[in-house]
Order: C-alpha cells, then sequence, then structure tokens
C-alpha cells in the first residue's frame, strides 16, 4: 500500500447494508484503513443482488462499494455471535460505521452508548435515521 495514505493504521468495522454504511467504509478503505464488513448468513447484504449490471454473480454496485474490505460472517441473533463481534470492535476496532435501521442497534447491544463504554477511544457512525 502507498505509505502516504492518511489512515493506514485505523481498522473500522462496519455493520450496514446496501449503501451509506458500505460508502463510507469503501472511502475509508480507499484512504488505508482496514475494513471489516460484517454479513449476515442467507446471502449477506441484500445489494449483493441490485442490479443489473450484474458480474461473477454480483451486483456490479456491491463490488464497488466493498472492494478490498475482509469480511466475516455473523448471525446477531446467536449470544455467540453477537459476543463475537463484540470482541471484535473491542480488541480490533478503532471506527464502528452502522446503517441498521433506527432501534436495531439498541436492541443487539451495539448502540453508541454501549460501546464506548466498553471502548472509549471508538469511533461510533450512525449513519441510521
Amino acid at each position: 500500500m502507498n505509505s502516504e495514505l492518511p489512515i493506514l493504521d485505523i481498522t473500522v468495522v462496519e455493520l450496514g447494508t446496501s449503501l451509506a454504511a458500505p460508502w463510507a467504509g469503501f472511502i475509508m478503505g480507499q484512504m488505508g484503513a482496514t475494513v471489516i464488513k460484517v454479513e449476515q448468513p442467507d446471502g449477506g447484504d441484500p445489494a449483493r443482488s441490485w442490479g443489473p449490471p450484474i458480474a461473477d454473480e454480483t451486483s456490479v454496485i456491491f463490488q464497488v462499494a466493498n472492494r478490498g474490505k475482509h469480511s466475516v460472517v455473523l448471525d446477531l441473533t446467536k449470544t455467540a455471535d453477537l459476543e463475537a463481534l463484540k470482541e471484535i470492535v473491542c480488541r480490533r476496532a478503532d471506527v464502528f460505521i452502522q446503517n441498521l435501521r433506527p432501534g436495531a442497534v439498541d436492541k443487539l447491544g451495539l448502540d453508541a452508548g454501549t460501546l464506548l463504554e466498553m471502548h472509549p477511544e471508538l469511533v461510533y457512525c450512525n449513519l441510521g435515521a
């Protein structure tokens, strides 16, 4: 990677679908961050099927917005997977980006108050309504 990229030492955990959070993660990745995209089982991000155009069985917009990201599949309805995500955020993340529907992160314990209590240095980005 280019050593002139401004955020090479930053790790972003992205929990989002469609375009808002994925595009923010894409921009941060282009600036050098390591981006970890969290996807649900059973198909992942719905944007995978947006199209046409489709290439290699995945929508082109999904491929663009998620280029260069690492991916982890977690079922956040399962306690073990939810705890695994919190562990990833607390141990590895500098930034957490989410664009889930209102109230969803609160129910999961992934709201700003909860995560910042666990990881006070975290930058929490709520792109939801």
